[in-house]
């Protein structure tokens, strides 16, 4: 009997590990299957059809280190699939925004071709030796010739004696013009003063200083006069939108 019970007792251990051992697993199991159960992204899996769930069931009812095994797995493959899903969503997303930045750009582009027409069509617009201001060239002699020939010279080069349009043109002629005394295109016809295109003259865009010595109108450094037509100076040509090469 003390021998029985001996063997008894030393028995008694391992059978309550391995109850022990199987209680921990039944607790695991159920943690399991709460955790697959309230998993969001475990219940958006498309569902199987009844005979791959009865397979499933099947195999799930082997023991439950296999359903374990199951619930892993398939929770695994669900974040796989997350996984994969918000890498696409990401670069989705950015995809889109460099779509937006790339037509914002081209628009802005655009915006700035037509509010600022290409310089490259201005990068030589005038001939060699004359001056580029305002969508107009200017050329100043070195010969010295009458009015009427400074016209015809003019006229040779499709231009015409200088036709001043404004305050800020006058300005350039008289700092930048590098010619103390030569003709423009101004002539007093009776009362009143005409250019060379036949427009008449605005008084207000600045004083004529009035002589009897002639009708052609001339500047010098510091007054802009009328002097004789046959007299000889320097004379300034212009070209541009306004200036058609009409002799007078």
């Amino acid at each position: 009997m003390a021998e029985a019970s001996g063997e008894e007792g030393q028995s008694s251990p391992s059978w309550r590990r391995d109850e022990l051992r199987q209680l921990r697993r039944q607790r695991r199991l159920r943690r399991l299957r709460r955790r697959f159960h309230s998993d969001p992204v475990m219940l958006r899996l498309p569902r199987r059809d009844e005979s791959t769930a009865a397979t499933r069931t099947s195999e799930v009812q082997v023991g439950p280190i296999l359903e374990t095994e199951e619930l892993l797995g398939l929770a695994g493959t669900s974040r796989r699939r997350k996984a994969r899903t918000d890498i696409f969503s990401r670069l989705s997303f950015w995809k889109r925004v460099a779509g937006i930045l790339i037509s914002v750009a081209v628009i802005l582009l655009l915006t700035w071709i037509t509010l600022n027409p290409l310089i490259l069509t201005h990068v030589e617009p005038c001939p060699d030796d004359w001056l580029y201001y305002k969508k107009k060239c200017y050329y100043h002699s070195e010969a010295m010739e009458d009015w009427n020939s400074g016209q015809v010279s003019c006229s040779a080069y499709g231009a015409s004696l200088a036709v001043i349009e404004n305050h800020q043109e006058l300005s350039f002629i008289m700092h930048r013009i590098r010619m103390v005394d030569f003709w423009i295109g101004l002539r007093r016809k009776g009362d009143k003063f005409f250019w060379v295109n036949g427009e008449a003259f605005d008084n207000n865009l600045f004083h004529v200083n009035v002589t009897n010595d002639g009708d052609c109108v001339h500047i010098d450094s510091n007054f802009i006069s009328t002097r004789s037509c046959s007299s000889l100076r320097n004379w300034l040509c212009t070209i541009g939108q306004s200036n058609p090469n009409t002799n007078s």
